[in-house]
Formats: structure tokens, C-alpha cells, sequence
């Protein structure tokens, strides 16, 4: 049996864990044709239950647009577009069906230097992205008629780089009224799509049901993984295995990188502890990158915070011991660093993600 644990790549069964709630969840909400605001940490596992939920769609026609790395709105037009022809058997039907559908925009044939498969690219044909968005929207609504349809806009939040005024105002006027198309805005971003779609001034306002994505439950994770374990005859403790996900705080990807180390090599002499080392030194480089990226003050509230774990964080004597002079000055910097992502505040602050916490309080 392969290594059944993936922490690179969008899982899939068997490395698929539990998420029997979310997936019954989001289900229920895109065969009612509601929109979903789905958000989460960063490798979180949202990608890999999006397309488990996609997958077991029957009465609803699917469209998967990944936007990471998209900056404008003609190439959220070009992605979305490929997304609706990919499944089309032969490039000339696709181009036949674009060239009836669109009238402002213009198609070349092209061969994807990723995957090698030929592919259709749109440009437009004039300067009106605004009148080729709602072209766009109008033609999902006209496939809606003959099958409702879920349209996955991932890693929604790139589109807030678009300096594109409109946009937002324009999204919302065209798939308000549409009865039987579900759209679903997920990303990682959580401090920017929440002020997208809860900002009163924003035009996304209450446009979606938000649904931020929980941790998996630690008893899951260690029957799912007792279980795999088993299959691949492969012997180890629930112990070790429940050691693990609270070392990961619960996280999907380092539960899974664990994991699959331990099904390579077993449990080192140096036991989890031994492991949770090597995976920090082979990280040190990501983890390096990151502390760089903040500025002074940011590094302190980091170091605090990961020192303190959120308790006590604003003691005269805890701010002073990373450089602090004022709770004002902590503050700011941590409300930065959530602006970033880099920590959360759900009632208390916490550092979003857990092994970078541990490298952290090494320099702390």
C-alpha cells in the first residue's frame, strides 16, 4: 500500500479525513442554490473538500475557478471562460459554443504549457471588461436554465487587487437574481474576504452565508489514521497518533506531514519529539522568509505571542521582555499581523500557524 498521507497536494481519498459535516453542509447549501462565503487558515485542507463536495455532486453541474494569481478582471473573465469549456470533448466545439456566447471578446487556440492539452485563450475585443463581465454572468445564467450549477470562485480574495471599482458592484448586480446557480467565494485571506462580504459599505455585503472552516475534531484524525495505518500493516500507538495532532494544534497539512512520516520511517528513537525537530529544520527556510517579511515591531508582537500564548499578553513585564514600551505600540503591531494573516483573534490571540509558533519561540 502507498503512502496513504499527503501534506503538497489537494487530498483525496484515502488521505481524505472525516469532513462529514461540512461536506453534508456546503451539499444542502448549493442544491438550495444559496451562495457560500467558505474561509479558513492557510493549508487548511478548503481545496481538498471543495472538490470532495464537488465530486459528489448529481443534480448540480460543477465549475471549478481557481483565481490565485489572477490581477485583473479580463483575466478573471479568460480563467472563468476556461472553466466552463474544459470539460467540452473537442477544442472546435468549445470554440464554436464561445463565438455564439460571447461578442466581446475574441479566442485563440492554444496549447497549455502546463499540461500540455489544448485550450482556448479569450481577449477582449474592446476596452469594456465591465460589459464583458456581465456578458459572462448573463451566459452562467443561461446555462443555469437547462442544470443548476455551482461556480467555485478560489482564493477569492485576489480579486481586491483588481483596481477595478466596479467589480464588486457589478458581481453583485448580475448573480443576485440568479434562482439556480450557487457561488461559492472561498479563500484563505480570512481579514480581507470578511471585509468584503461583511463591510456595510461593501457591495458583497450579506451576498453569501459565511462558513469558516473548523478544525478536525483530534478523535477523527486518530481513527482515520489507526485505520490506515492498520491496512498498510503498519504498527502504531493511538498515543503516538494523538500526540501528534496536538503538537499540530489540529492543523491539516502538519497533521498530515507527520504522518506520513511516520508511516515512511516509523516512530524515530528520538520518538514524535525527534520528528517535530527534523520537520522544523527542513521548514527553517519557509519559516525564515516569513519572520523577515515583518517589520520590527511585527517580530516582537510575534515573539510575545508566542511566549505568552495569548495570556498575560499585555503585562508591563511581558511587553518590556521583547522591546515593548506600550500596550498601544503591541497593538498595532499585532492588528498588522492580522491584516497579514499571521495571527488570529478569536476571544484571545494565537499565532495561525503552529510550527511556525515553535520556531518562533526559539528566537524568543
Amino acid at each position: 500500500m502507498k503512502n496513504p498521507f499527503h501534506f503538497t497536494e489537494v487530498a483525496t481519498a484515502p488521505s481524505f479525513c472525516n469532513r462529514e459535516k461540512e461536506c453534508q453542509d456546503l451539499t444542502h447549501y448549493i442544491g438550495n442554490a444559496q451562495n457560500i462565503l467558505l474561509f479558513s487558515h492557510r493549508r487548511y485542507g478548503k481545496t481538498s473538500l471543495i472538490h470532495k463536495v464537488l465530486g459528489g455532486l448529481k443534480e448540480v453541474q460543477p465549475f471549478y475557478v481557481d483565481l490565485y494569481g489572477t490581477t485583473s478582471v479580463e483575466e478573471f473573465i479568460a480563467i472563468t471562460i476556461r472553466a466552463l469549456t474544459c470539460e467540452m470533448p473537442t477544442i472546435e466545439k468549445a470554440l464554436g459554443w464561445l463565438r455564439k456566447s460571447f461578442t466581446r471578446l475574441t479566442f485563440q487556440f492554444s496549447t497549455d504549457p502546463m499540461t500540455g492539452l489544448p485550450s482556448v485563450t479569450p481577449t477582449l475585443s474592446g476596452s469594456d471588461e465591465e460589459a464583458a463581465l456581465q456578458e459572462l454572468f448573463s451566459t452562467l445564467e443561461s446555462l443555469s436554465r437547462k442544470k443548476n450549477l455551482v461556480v467555485v470562485f478560489d482564493e477569492f480574495q485576489e480579486t481586491s487587487a483588481y483596481n477595478a471599482p466596479y467589480f464588486e458592484k457589478r458581481i453583485r448586480k448580475e448573480i443576485q437574481n440568479h434562482q439556480r446557480i450557487s457561488y461559492l467565494f472561498s479563500g484563505s485571506q480570512r481579514h480581507m474576504l470578511s471585509a468584503m462580504f461583511t463591510d456595510t459599505k461593501r457591495a458583497l455585503y450579506k451576498l453569501a452565508v459565511s462558513y469558516p472552516l473548523p478544525p478536525i475534531e483530534t478523535s477523527h484524525y486518530v481513527a482515520w489514521a489507526s485505520a490506515l495505518f492498520r491496512h498498510g500493516k503498519r504498527a502504531i500507538s493511538e498515543e503516538i497518533l494523538d500526540d501528534v495532532v496536538q503538537r499540530c494544534e489540529n492543523h491539516p497539512m502538519y497533521v498530515q506531514e507527520f504522518y506520513y512520516h511516520l508511516w515512511e520511517e516509523g516512530v524515530p528513537e528520538s520518538g514524535v519529539e525527534g520528528l517535530e525537530r527534523a520537520i522544523l529544520e527542513r521548514r527553517a527556510i519557509e519559516f525564515i522568509n516569513l519572520f523577515s517579511s515583518m517589520t520590527p515591531n511585527q517580530k516582537r508582537a510575534m515573539k510575545l505571542l508566542a511566549r505568552c500564548g495569548g495570556k498575560g499578553l499585555f503585562s508591563a513585564k511581558n511587553l518590556q521582555s521583547v522591546g515593548f514600551s506600550s500596550t498601544s505600540q503591541a497593538t498595532r503591531a499585532l492588528e498588522a499581523l492580522r491584516v497579514r494573516d499571521d495571527v488570529v483573534k478569536n476571544g484571545t490571540w494565537a499565532v495561525a500557524d503552529p510550527l511556525f509558533k515553535k520556531w518562533v519561540l526559539k528566537l524568543a
